[in-house]
């Protein structure tokens, strides 16, 4: 496992990077696994998720995601709720084929300007 330097001496590139070896950062990490960006934070901060931070910054090397994404088990509540989002992205799909495009966003602020 290559160990990470933190400071500045990481900021300025002084680690030496193999080949293969690519960062992510959180947003990155979040986006790959699926999950929130305050998701990956409490995964970093608990030490489920393997990371250094530079800063403020989190960065995630890319050879850890594959292991975590692996261990991670997939609970009933989570396969009940991936199965509850299909459902909902295939109504909306349909609603959108029959009705176009729906803009809630803007009813609401039409209804917002309506009650000032």
């Amino acid at each position: 496992m290559t160990r990470y330097t933190i400071g500045r001496r990481a900021r300025r590139g002084k680690r030496k990077k193999d080949e293969g070896d690519q960062e992510l950062t959180v947003a990155e990490t979040a986006t790959y696994l699926g999950r929130s960006i305050e998701q990956v934070r409490r995964y970093l901060r608990d030490g489920a998720l393997v990371g250094y931070r530079t800063g403020q910054q989190w960065f995630v090397p890319t050879a850890t995601l594959a292991t975590f994404k692996s261990s991670r088990v997939e609970t009933p509540a989570m396969k009940e709720r991936k199965e509850v989002l299909k459902e909902l992205r295939a109504l909306r799909a349909e609603l959108a084929q029959k009705y176009g495009y729906l803009d809630v966003t803007g009813w609401v602020e039409e209804a917002r300007e309506g009650l000032r």
